[in-house]
């Protein structure tokens, strides 16, 4: 590992103890990890965003997210698919900021597919139609197999569908 400086606050002219004109910190963080942001981080705030959060608070809450997974970034790492488990925390933070939000609001900016599909395959079409990530890059950013996202489009597309017949047979038709 080589140190990444980290920002950290200017030099106190005095600390109140004697102690004048300290250092900056400088933290270590794995390259891999440093590596792993570089790559995600501004897919993560633009899925923020698409669920319906201000630029503002989408960037805070991915923020939030790699500092947090920084502390665990050993077992992340050693996992089969660290960006899996990158995506679980971001998406329970993501549905926490939400339900902390305005619903109204939500409902009016319109994140109509997770309104309609389970959490999982809203994203997936999210991320494939709102933002145009391929099926790789959706794999990737979610820590999927293509086959698991191809499955996850295919059952939101069936899902869809039955929503709307339902809708049609449930809804007169005057001629």
């Amino acid at each position: 590992m080589r140190p990444v400086p980290w920002p950290a606050p200017a030099p106190a002219s005095a600390d109140g103890f004697g102690i004048q004109n300290r250092p900056p910190l400088t933290l270590t963080l794995p390259v891999e990890f440093t590596a792993f942001c570089l790559c995600y981080q501004e897919r993560y705030v633009r899925y923020a965003q698409a669920r319906s959060l201000d630029a503002g608070r989408a960037r805070q809450i991915v923020e939030s997210v790699l500092s947090a997974l920084v502390v665990v970034w050993p077992s992340v790492i050693a996992s089969d698919r660290p960006s899996r488990v990158a995506w679980k925390m971001l998406t329970a933070q993501v549905a926490w900021a939400l339900s902390e939000a305005d619903q109204a609001r939500r409902r009016r900016i319109g994140d109509a597919a997770h309104l309609a599909l389970p959490p999982s395959q809203a994203d997936v079409v999210l991320l494939r139609y709102r933002l145009s990530l391929s099926r790789g890059e959706t794999a990737e950013l979610m820590g999927m197999k293509e086959s698991e996202v191809a499955l996850e489009l295919a059952k939101a597309l069936d899902s869809l569908q039955a929503q709307d017949r339902q809708r049609r047979d449930a809804t007169p038709v005057f001629r």
